[in-house]
């Protein structure tokens, strides 16, 4: 007795392998996209924690507590896209040095990712106050991805009471928009 053979052709092999091919040639952009996107959105809520423990800490310890860039982990520069300081400024000055205390430090950002600051009075570090408000420091901080892809761009507002919030695209367009109301340019 013979029995029936099954299986596929190899036309059938081979028109089946086109189909996945063509399949997954469109989902790994959707992939890379998403990828992109998270990695944004993490690296805007671990900025949103640092600006909510600085906060917290001023209050805390009745001390006026500054977060600014640093390239080299111990030095403040307007350089934000290495390491981010957060210490205690016992003299308001925006730079680590006598009885001041690193309460965090944290590397930022990949090869080739940016993050600016921007404030009110052109300070290149931002202060909470023991009240918990900024020492005056309306401001923003702008994230651009490596690629310079500005739909994975971010954009915080920081106002004076100490509260930041994440930019919206309200023209709808895929890009956040900057306090102004423009496209963040990356």
């Amino acid at each position: 007795m013979q029995r029936e053979q099954r299986g596929l052709t190899l036309l059938e092999l081979l028109f089946t392998l086109g189909i996945a091919a063509l399949l997954a040639s469109m989902a790994i952009p959707a992939f890379a996209n998403m990828a992109k996107r998270s990695n944004s959105l993490t690296l805007a809520y671990e900025l949103v924690g640092l600006v909510q423990f600085a906060r917290t800490e001023a209050i805390n310890q009745q001390v006026t507590v500054t977060l600014c860039g640093s390239r080299d982990g111990l030095i403040c520069t307007n350089d934000w896209s290495k390491t981010i300081l957060v210490f205690t400024d016992y003299n308001n000055n925006g730079a680590m040095d006598g009885s001041d205390a690193l309460l965090r430090s944290t590397a930022s950002l990949k090869n080739g990712e940016t993050l600016y600051w921007r404030s009110f009075r052109n300070k290149a570090y931002l202060q909470m106050e023991p009240n918990g408000m900024t020492y005056f420091q309306n401001g923003n901080f702008t994230y651009c991805p490596a690629d310079g892809n500005e739909h994975f761009a971010l954009h915080w507002i920081i106002n004076v009471s100490g509260h930041l919030r994440i930019a919206g695209d309200y023209n709808k367009n895929g890009i956040p928009d900057m306090a102004d109301g423009k496209d963040i340019s990356c």
